[in-house]
């Protein structure tokens, strides 16, 4: 294998390498020490951190960032690609009293927005880094009884601004969202559910509150904004306006629930035009699946190619697992974009084919598809949000991948 000297990053747990590495493949990292006549060959794009009068400004490639410094609040995100300006108010968190609903722990309120309480005080605001690869600031916030840490990083490579939460939660009966007010309006707003997305309308009085999976997103024709997220789970919209619910503090059925201490994260993609051409499905997938970095001789040359690839970009699996009688390997897709797909479906020449069949959930075969053995593939038709699952064996013991 090539070996080159790469720029590199640590932060708390988390390294920074800038390397692309195909989905189900390994790569291997070294890491020595440094010598005198060695140079690091990659050419890196801009990333910087200025601090203004009244904000702390961070730019990249594609982004450019306002923080101000007297609320610690994310001011403005223009998309240098297009000349967009996102926002027309800072993103904020915001806190509602939320009581009075006979399923506590599962209802809010219609009429929560009334009951409006006073927002999060700044306690500091600090540059905490400002690396070849990453920017980070840090803002400390406090809301009555709790804390919040929130980290804004920006990073050289990627159209988008990630902000990681540790928040000590320790309130009762306050709903807390955290809202980005949008620079433009749209009619509906796209969801992602189990295997597929809605769209629902913003100006329907009836969702209040809506959930979602992975990401939501808000276009209009020439511009929009997808907000990916690690672990938050309800949404509510306005036609110019989009809102994460972060946290509740219900009382029953199980009193002082959620008061402790919570980690999470989301990220902002902007784009232009829609969510398919931006692949915000994609982009919110590689953020709840990170790379992992494992410290083993295990030696990954064999698998420096994909063990699995997808030709069409809208066709996304969801499952790789050992079917319940132990004698084939179960494998589902899903079209997560809307639209017909033919794609290939090819494996590493590790992972010889055998025998493919289009199977139903109880996992028995319908429909034997037919292998290119050459290319170590198959071909299948998607219909616009179709979910398929096949039943596949491969010419290694049954049950048993290669090591």
């Amino acid at each position: 294998m090539n070996q080159q000297i790469l720029p590199h990053q640590v932060l708390d747990n988390t390294l920074y390498v800038p390397i692309s590495i195909p989905a189900f493949s390994a790569i291997k990292l070294q890491w020595r020490s440094p010598i005198s006549n060695q140079k690091i060959t990659h050419q890196l794009p801009k990333l910087s951190c200025e601090e203004l009068t009244d904000y702390l400004q961070l730019e990249n490639q594609f982004l450019i960032v306002t923080i101000c410094k007297r609320t610690g609040c994310i001011s403005q995100i223009t998309d240098k690609r297009y000349n967009h300006q996102l926002l027309r108010s800072p993103i904020m968190w915001q806190f509602f009293q939320d009581q009075g609903q006979y399923w506590d722990a599962w209802n809010i309120a219609p009429q929560y927005a009334k009951y409006l309480l006073s927002s999060a005080e700044l306690i500091n605001l600090a540059v905490d880094t400002v690396g070849c690869l990453i920017v980070r600031i840090i803002a400390n916030l406090k809301f009555q009884s709790s804390t919040i840490r929130q980290e804004i990083q920006l990073n050289c490579f990627d159209p988008w601004l990630t902000v990681w939460h540790e928040v000590d939660w320790q309130e009762v009966h306050i709903l807390a969202k955290v809202m980005f007010p949008l620079s433009f309006t749209t009619d509906y707003a796209t969801y992602e559910i189990p295997m597929g997305t809605i769209k629902r309308s913003t100006r329907d009085p009836a969702k209040w509150e809506v959930p979602a999976q992975f990401w939501a997103d808000m276009s209009s024709h020439y511009i929009g904004l997808a907000v990916l997220n690690d672990a938050k789970y309800g949404y509510s919209a306005k036609p110019d306006l989009l809102c994460l619910t972060a946290l509740r503090s219900p009382q029953w059925p199980c009193p002082n629930s959620d008061r402790n201490l919570h980690k999470f994260s989301y990220r902002l993609v902007p784009h232009s035009g829609s969510w398919q051409n931006a692949q915000i499905a994609c982009l919110a997938h590689e953020f709840n699946s990170p790379l992992l970095l494992l410290n083993t001789s295990f030696s990954p040359e064999q698998f420096a190619q994909s063990m699995l690839t997808v030709s069409s970009s809208n066709i996304i699996l969801s499952c790789w697992k050992q079917s319940w009688d132990k004698e084939s390997w179960i494998i589902r897709f899903y079209e997560a974009y809307g639209c017909t797909a033919n794609p290939f479906i090819a494996f590493a020449q590790e992972l010889k084919l055998e025998s493919v069949n289009l199977c139903d959930l109880l996992e028995t075969s319908l429909e034997q598809i037919p292998i290119n053995h050459l290319e170590n593939s198959f071909c299948v038709n998607f219909k616009p949000h179709e979910i398929k699952t096949f039943r596949v064996n491969f010419a290694v013991s049954k049950g048993t991948t290669p090591h």
